[in-house]
């Protein structure tokens, strides 16, 4: 399969906008330098030395991270600066700077020590993908250094990209270890074996299973939806299993329970009362599962039956004393209450839509009043479907600017809700578990319109959503 990469000008725009996203540079470094780390370590053996060549930017401070932890897990490593130290430039990479031992870190003062000779392994951290020509002194002469120890044997590895990739004068590594996704021009021939390590919300948040796990471990999810429509517990049950959830037990009336029995094996499909409508007289039925479950989600496609709310009502508040995870949607917001959320707001994440979100704050959403309202409401995660979507709990706040147009499509919610409720499931915490869902549904939208284009349905999102997980491995 060809190399999928993305035009530099993209990464240079989220390394511009990270703050402002709510994703602070530190944060991306310190994920950066954890992944860098990794596969210096994988190469170093038991009793191997590394040598990280830094420059005085973000790619030089993603270096000094991953030397830093290095250092800390007791390996030999050193950092040569290719700059004075009072030139490094942002202040997360000066952070990583003063941790590490003053001994153990030089200046580039135009030739080579002796000791690096000794080093197998060569860390190029000099530019990264912010760099534009061909390298300027000194930049120049480490990488024709770098160059010659990797014509010698040494084992090169590249941070981000390759430094003064595509101009005449540029490092040629051994392996680039590439963030978010591989970037324009890099081929395998001028970087070398290629690992891209996603450092976003999604890698921080998923949680990956156990080799000795079992079935139930890796997330229960208990489904309250669907009554006059159909399509919602599919969409909602279908991206939970597709997000990883061990199991999905989806509690609905007797005629909607049939016919959503009848899409296929994969839902546990319950019936809690006769007829059409979820009512109280249904509740007993949801609570038997509800032991069994991590997290709860409840409304789409329950309908606006004043005895549906108070069904909802009833649920939420056996979900608030047991202290279960929750995800509400659609239907289901109509029965939030005052007193609900300050009890259980922490614990739950609401995923309102523009009119859903002026029906349930008196207010239309903006970045303001979505934030003012999760902060009166408990620190409610509130995840505001917009062009992307906006996550708040109150304090935190986040925009996910992933999908594409054509997720404008029915059931797209209820695959976003489902994807959230098993993170949830899996224990991470909501606002967490909000912006990796986001994340994740709009980036299995991204997928699903490059194969279907206009005519991809919720169906297409949610069956791309693993692919979504396999670049993350």
């Amino acid at each position: 399969m060809p190399l999928q990469t993305l035009p530099v000008r993209e990464f240079r725009r989220l390394d511009l906008n990270s703050e402002e996203l709510g994703v602070p540079v530190s944060t991306l470094m310190a994920r950066a330098g954890k992944a860098l780390a990794s596969a210096v370590q994988a190469k170093m053996g038991a009793k191997g030395t590394a040598i990280f060549f830094c420059g005085k930017g973000n790619n030089g401070g993603d270096g000094l991270a991953a030397a830093y932890l290095l250092q800390k897990a007791g390996r030999d490593v050193r950092v040569v600066l290719a700059e004075p130290r009072d030139r490094v430039a942002t202040a997360a990479a000066r952070f990583y700077l003063e941790l590490f031992p003053t001994d153990r870190c030089t200046v580039w003062r135009g030739k080579t020590e002796p000791a690096w000779s000794k080093a197998k392994i060569l860390v190029d951290c000099l530019l990264g993908s912010g760099g534009a020509g061909p390298p300027r002194a000194p930049y120049d002469a480490i990488v024709k250094h770098l160059n010659r120890r990797h014509a010698a044997g040494a084992h090169v590895i590249a941070c981000d990209v390759p430094s003064g990739l595509g101009s005449p004068l540029a490092v040629h590594p051994s392996q680039t270890v590439t963030f978010h996704a591989a970037k324009e021009g890099m081929t395998t021939g001028n970087s070398g074996r290629i690992h891209v390590a996603p450092i976003g919300d999604l890698d921080a948040a998923y949680p990956r299973p156990r080799p000795d796990s079992h079935k139930g471990d890796n997330g229960v999810v208990l489904l309250v939806a669907g009554g006059p429509y159909l399509g919602a517990p599919y969409y909602c049950g279908m991206s939970a299993y597709r997000t990883g959830a061990d199991l999905v037990h989806a509690c609905m009336p007797e005629e909607a329970a049939r016919t959503v029995a009848g899409y296929g094996p994969h839902l546990m499909v319950h019936a809690v009362e006769p007829g059409s409508r979820l009512t109280p007289l249904g509740v007993p039925g949801i609570l038997e599962w509800m032991d069994r479950a991590t997290a709860l989600l409840i409304g789409p496609g329950l309908g606006s039956d004043p005895a549906t709310r108070e069904a909802v009502g009833q649920v939420l508040a056996e979900a608030a004393r047991r202290g279960l995870p929750t995800v509400v949607d659609a239907d289901g917001l109509d029965a939030l209450t005052p007193a609900l959320l300050a009890e259980h707001g922490h614990r739950m994440v609401l995923t309102p839509h523009t009119k859903e979100f002026l029906d349930l704050a008196g207010a239309p959403p903006t970045e303001s009043s979505v934030q003012g309202y999760a902060a009166r409401n408990g620190n409610v995660t509130v995840l505001w479907k917009s062009q992307g979507a906006f996550i708040s709990d109150g304090k935190a706040k986040r925009w996910c600017r992933r999908g594409h147009p054509t997720m404008t499509v029915g059931g797209t919610g209820d695959v976003l809700a489902g994807a959230v409720a098993t993170l949830l499931a899996k224990g991470v915490a909501p606002f967490d578990a909000a912006c990796a869902g986001a994340y994740l549904s709009g980036c299995a939208g991204e997928l699903a319109a490059a194969l279907r284009s206009w005519g991809a349905t919720a169906t297409d999102v949610l069956e791309a959503i693993p692919a979504v997980l396999q670049r993350m491995e």
